[in-house]
């Protein structure tokens, strides 16, 4: 099988956002490219809700992952780069709270 490439397909803009997700801290992080931020957003807090779900039912012996979004962006030397976003940018929780 081979490896899910989906940046060949399309081409790079500055509206690109990527989540990532370590489900085993130091593992490799699993990654999707989306178009929109609300579109991340709602696949990442899906696998964030499927990852407590499996530690609640004794799935994983521990539980240290980490996860995050990205936005492709320029890196201020005329190129680009993936560029993490803060929490309180993509979960909607920490900005109702402020």
């Amino acid at each position: 099988m081979s490896e899910y490439t989906p940046t060949t397909e399309r081409p790079m803009t500055n509206k690109r956002f990527r989540i990532w997700y370590v489900p085993q801290v130091p593992m490799k992080a699993f990654t999707r490219e989306f178009d929109d931020l609300d579109a991340a957003k709602m696949v990442l807090n899906a696998v964030i809700d499927f990852s407590i779900f499996e530690f609640e039912n004794d799935v994983k012996p521990d539980y240290s992952d980490a996860a995050g979004i990205s936005r492709w962006e320029s890196d201020g030397d005329g190129g680009f780069d993936w560029f993490d976003l803060e929490e309180d940018e993509w979960r909607d929780d920490l900005r109702d709270a402020a």
